[in-house]
């Protein structure tokens, strides 16, 4: 049959997503899919028979259709309508930059497109053509650029920025830091910016917003709460700070979701610069989709490190840069028996020594733990030896126990992606108020769906077992049907589950009349739009997804009832990429099941689930 090399150009762009479909006539929709390239950068072929197609091209949550792409003379060529955004921010460092699809409300952002971390001054991104929001993110501070046309070519956004003038006249040595605010008095929120060693005056480029400027004079610290700096300029006198409150004077931890991370930790004071206190060790946790950058990584092999993004010790910034996202997630943190005793607390006194466990195997039910978002203190200037692990996890702490556990880094450690970190593995100090973080990353858990109803069925017979085959594998164990049966119809109820899973499965049932989850398996459009359900690693193991499918009894005789389930690791999989198994029932009456039939699809069922399991694990 003559073909055609259809010549698919984005310069500039990455991770995209090309479609061929057979043209509908309509502009801006599309026919029958045809042939797919995935994950590809800058530009794609396709041979595909000569005629007329549509190609759809989709990067992130964005997509545009070229209508009637004519491939009917043999080469065809299509250009992708693309737009630079260009984005100033001149004098911000260590800046974050997010595009996002445009919500069309005011000071909010839709589904993120892409992302440029740890910029100064500017950046830019190659996009598909449209109208977008652009997220800025400074240390805990964020701004928001709404409705951003890229719609013809090139486009540009301003973020709005302020630069705040810090004086102190005739001080030298001043350490100026400048935190969000908490809205407390004498007091300060997480923090954006520090100048240290100056004398006289200090200037800053921010975000625009309300902050809190710390002064820190030798053994004094002041602050100046509520510096108003939503405008181009604003200025702070040191002699306008208070005296901070010494309860508060540790830097307040990143502890809820709605904090964004912090760019850059503060300095670890020294003797000469802060009163001592005790160090502050917080836990944080993080939850990461399949494509973020942490998960891939461990998926692939690697071992992520607390230095990967920038900085040398483990920080909340960390989290988006890896393209995860800070949440308060039920998991605790305690310390391996391998620590040294007293050498960690429960309180910021340095009163309650925390208890450390019993062994390096798993958490005895007895050492001290702490949830996400709380904290342990460490003594200024003691050497300890602090290995953590999370305690959900019976595992040794030696070797990566599976998914959905991604990784645990804590301060400058982040061995490697197994069950422990240490904050000082191998004995370390931390300096009078410093600020350290243990940082837990998982792949994303989605929340468990309200169990529906067990699907109704025809009335009749008692439903009768189906005789189990045990299946030695991990991703699509069983096809387990039920069937009741009438004079006239009757439905055939399968119960699909997962086994062992090590990565999230979509599954895909064209034969299906309705379906439930259970146990966190989640539908998706399985008997509605066709979409894919999903089998989900970070939900609880015993879940699965009931499907029926209606037959006929017509004199006496049942229509043969077949169901193929397939399953993917990519939700965009093309029937002919995914894997399946297909089984029959078969009866002649209600009283005659066929179960030899059904007998023989399961056993060539498990054979194929079999390799399909060894194979996954071949790739993991």
């Amino acid at each position: 049959a003559p073909l055609a090399t259809l010549t698919t150009n984005f310069p500039g762009l990455t991770n995209a997503h090309v479609y061929a479909h057979l043209t509908d006539g309509a502009s801006g929709s599309y026919g029958q899919q045809v042939l797919s390239s995935t994950w590809k950068s800058d530009t794609t072929s396709m041979v595909l028979l000569r005629g007329v197609y549509d190609v759809r091209v989709v990067h992130g949550p964005t997509s545009v259709v070229i209508d009637d792409v004519d491939c009917t003379s043999g080469n065809c060529e299509v250009a992708v309508p693309l737009a630079t955004l260009d984005v100033s921010f001149a004098g911000l460092t260590n800046a974050h930059m997010y595009v996002h699809v445009d919500d069309g409300i005011a000071e909010s952002y839709g589904q993120q497109v892409a992302s440029s971390t740890w910029k100064s001054d500017s950046t830019s991104f190659v996009l598909l053509a449209g109208h977008y929001d652009l997220r800025a993110v400074h240390g805990p501070m964020a701004s928001v650029v709404d409705g951003i046309d890229c719609s013809s070519g090139k486009c540009a956004a301003t973020v709005p920025l302020a630069t705040l003038s810090a004086s102190f006249a005739g001080k030298t040595n001043i350490h100026t830091y400048v935190h969000k605010t908490d809205e407390m008095p004498a007091t300060y929120g997480p923090q954006t910016a520090a100048s240290t060693w100056k004398s006289g005056s200090a200037s800053f480029v921010l975000l625009r917003g309300v902050y809190d400027v710390r002064f820190v004079n030798g053994s004094e610290s002041f602050v100046a709460d509520g510096v108003d700096c939503t405008g181009p300029t604003c200025n702070v006198d040191y002699d306008a700070a208070i005296p901070v409150k010494q309860a508060e004077a540790t830097p307040t931890p990143a502890s809820t979701a709605t904090v964004e991370p912090t760019a850059t930790p503060e300095p670890s004071a020294t003797k000469s610069l802060a009163p001592v206190n005790a160090a502050t060790i917080t836990f944080l946790t993080a939850s990461c989709s399949a494509e973020s950058a942490m998960a891939l990584a461990v998926t692939g092999g690697k071992d992520p490190k607390s230095a990967d993004n920038g900085t040398k010790e483990a920080v909340p910034s960390d989290i988006e840069a890896y393209g995860c996202k800070l949440v308060r997630a039920s998991y605790h943190l305690y310390l391996f028996g391998s620590s040294t005793a007293d050498g960690t607390y429960l309180d910021a006194a340095l009163t309650a020594v925390a208890r450390t466990n019993a062994n390096d195997d798993a958490w005895d039910g007895a050492a001290s733990t702490i949830a996400a978002g709380g904290s342990f203190y460490a003594a200024p200037g003691k050497s300890a030896i602090r290995r953590f692990s999370i305690a959900e996890y019976k595992h040794p702490g030696s070797s990566w126990i599976g998914l959905p556990y991604l990784d645990l880094q804590c301060s400058t450690d982040g061995i490697n992606n197994d069950n422990a970190d240490g904050a000082g593995w191998n004995g370390a100090a931390f300096g009078a108020g410093q600020q350290v973080y243990c940082i837990y990353y998982f792949l994303d858990e989605q929340p468990e769906p309200t169990p529906t109803a067990t699907p109704t069925v025809a009335p009749g017979e008692t439903p009768t077992p189906v005789p189990t085959v045990a299946n030695p594998g991990r991703l699509i164990k069983e096809l387990h049907p039920e069937v009741q049966v009438d004079e006239h119809d009757g439905v055939v109820t399968w119960i699909i589950r997962p086994e062992d899973l090590t990565a999230r499965i979509y599954v895909w049932d064209a034969n299906a009349a309705d379906c439930h989850g259970f146990g966190g398996a989640l539908c998706g459009g399985i008997g509605t739009d066709g979409t894919p359900g999903t089998f989900d690693p970070a939900n609880e193991d015993h879940q699965n997804v009931i499907v029926t499918q209606r037959f006929k009894v017509v004199d006496g005789q049942c229509e043969p009832v077949v169901n193929t389930v397939e399953w993917s690791t990519d939700p965009n999989a093309l029937p002919g990429d995914r894997e399946s198994l297909t089984v029959e029932y078969r009866c002649s009456g209600a009283n005659a099941l066929g179960w030899p039939l059904l007998v023989a699809s399961f056993v060539m069922a498990v054979a194929v689930a079999w390799y399909i399991s060894r194979r996954i694990q071949w790739q993991s």
